[in-house]
C-alpha cells in the first residue's frame, strides 16, 4: 500500500514540474505574441519571420501591407508572418508638447 501511494505521488510531482517548466511559460508566450499582433497600428516599423524590414502600410484581419526600402516596395504578408516590432508608430510622436522652461534672472542689489 505505501508503494502505490508514493509512485502516485511521484507522477503528480513529475506532472507539476511540467507545468511549470513547459507548459505554462509557452502559454504565457503565445499571449504575450497575440498581445503584440492585436496592437499592431499603420506606422509600425517591422521585422518579419524571415528577416523583411519594413514599415506597415495598410493592415486588415488576417494580412498587412508592408512598405520596404528605399524603393518603396510593398509586399503583402500573413499577420503571422510578424516576428518583432521593431518601433510602434505610437512611441515615434511625443505625448505632450515640451513647454520651454523660464528663465529666472537674479537681481543683485548694490
Amino acid at each position: 500500500m505505501g508503494s502505490s501511494t508514493g509512485t502516485i505521488l511521484y507522477f503528480v510531482v513529475l506532472i507539476a514540474i511540467f507545468y511549470f517548466i513547459l507548459i505554462r511559460p509557452q502559454q504565457k508566450q503565445a499571449k504575450a505574441r497575440k498581445q503584440m499582433l492585436s496592437a499592431l497600428k499603420n506606422g509600425d516599423t517591422i521585422i518579419t519571420n524571415s528577416g523583411i524590414y519594413g514599415k506597415i502600410v495598410k493592415l486588415k484581419d488576417d494580412y498587412f501591407i508592408m512598405e520596404t526600402g528605399p524603393d518603396r516596395v510593398k509586399l503583402k504578408l500573413q499577420r503571422e508572418a510578424i516576428g518583432i516590432v521593431e518601433k510602434s508608430a505610437e512611441k515615434e510622436r511625443p505625448d505632450t508638447l515640451e513647454e520651454p522652461e523660464e528663465e529666472i534672472q537674479e537681481t543683485t542689489e548694490e
